[in-house]
């Protein structure tokens, strides 16, 4: 089972582009964006807070956001937070 959440004992840094299990995964940038907001409108009947916070996720430094997309196609997206500096 995937979670989006890390450890300092767990975390991963996605190289600019990864594939793992036949799924390419890489770090996601604005271009991203709308596909990610389409996701997130399946989740709790549209109710998703995803499409408010995106923008900040995508541009601030303590958070990493990363998508799959097999095929050229943004299929899920997950984000992950530093607690401690560093």
């Amino acid at each position: 089972m995937y979670t989006p959440y890390r450890t300092a004992q767990s975390a991963i840094t996605l190289q600019p582009q990864e594939e793992r299990v036949g799924v390419t995964t890489r770090a996601a940038g604005f271009a991203d964006r709308e596909r990610i907001v389409a996701n997130s409108s399946q989740i709790w009947k549209g109710d998703d807070y995803v499409p408010l916070d995106i923008d900040e996720w995508l541009r601030i430094r303590d958070s990493e956001v990363a998508v799959a997309d097999p095929n050229g196609t943004v299929i899920v997206f997950a984000r992950t937070v530093n607690l401690t500096p560093g």
